[in-house]
């Protein structure tokens, strides 16, 4: 009977306890810090920045009708050129999430100009002609489809670095959208 008795108090005073603290929500005695202010300015201040020397970069390389293989290694330095002039774009006043998002953006950048400055050797016509001559010659009918398939592989890596541009673009906007920025 004690034992009953006992059980039924601890049952009781653990069930006022639940309700007790259902009812008076503790308070956290833990002290939080302010969130940090963003300078909204310092965000678009960079997103200038970087849209003059961007909007630079693509209308140099609009103009740019690649026929040789200088042609197309110019285009990958303009791409490194944007690149390193935007890294020197203060960010240090940006909030830090943004300011990774802004540096995957440049490094998306840099593998466009990597895949692109990798392209496959431009051929000039008398060149082309000699080559295939040869082919020919020794019975290598493949060549000219092994050639188009370098190429086809080499734009698919480009045209996977543009994505990441756009991609980590997105991510920029997202953040201009969060701070406030945009």
């Amino acid at each position: 009977m004690k034992t009953i008795n006992l059980l039924i108090i601890c049952v009781t005073g653990l069930v006022g306890l639940w309700v007790w603290t259902a009812t008076h929500k503790l308070e956290s005695t833990s002290i939080s810090a302010p969130a940090p202010s963003v300078d909204v300015g310092a965000i678009k201040t960079l997103i200038k920045k970087d849209a003059e020397l961007g909007d630079a970069c693509q209308m140099a390389i609009k103009e740019i009708n690649p026929q040789s293989d200088g042609d197309i290694d110019q285009i990958a330095a303009l791409a490194n050129n944007y690149t390193e002039q935007a890294r020197a774009i203060p960010i240090s006043d940006c909030p830090a999430d943004f300011g990774e998002a802004y540096y995957r953006h440049l490094g998306a950048w840099k593998s466009f100009a990597e895949a692109t400055s990798a392209h496959p050797h431009i051929e000039g016509a008398g060149e082309n002609f000699l080559k295939n001559f040869f082919r020919g010659a020794t019975g290598d009918f493949q060549g000219p489809s092994r050639d188009q398939q370098e190429w086809k592989d080499w734009l698919v890596k480009v045209k996977q670095s543009q994505s990441e541009i756009e991609t980590t673009w997105n991510e920029i906007e997202v953040l201009e959208v969060h701070y406030g920025a945009k």
